[in-house]
């Protein structure tokens, strides 16, 4: 599966929010669409929860440097061509 970023957003709390375009052909000419929203949130003593922060050095051992949430959405389209030429009739 190969992936295109789509657009890149840097949000007010400095955190990055991605949009990938993970489409691909299915059978005939239908397309399964699928856009993945992804936002890296780096794990630091200052982004831990004031409890965990003792711990900071026990919890960025076990998240690494950096966790990524992620969604997906998933839906079946026509290619495009196809698509513009049925609405035309």
């Amino acid at each position: 599966m190969t992936e295109s970023l789509l657009l890149s957003r840097l949000l007010p709390n400095a955190l990055t929010l991605e949009f990938y375009d993970l489409s691909r052909p299915m059978a005939g000419d239908r397309w399964q669409v699928i856009l993945e929203v992804r936002l890296p949130i780096a794990v630091s003593a200052a982004t831990l929860p004031p409890d965990l922060a003792d711990r900071s050095e026990e919890v960025i051992g076990a998240l690494g440097p950096e966790i990524v949430f992620a969604q997906r959405r998933y839906t079946i389209s026509l290619m495009p061509r196809r698509f513009l030429s049925c609405c035309r009739r």
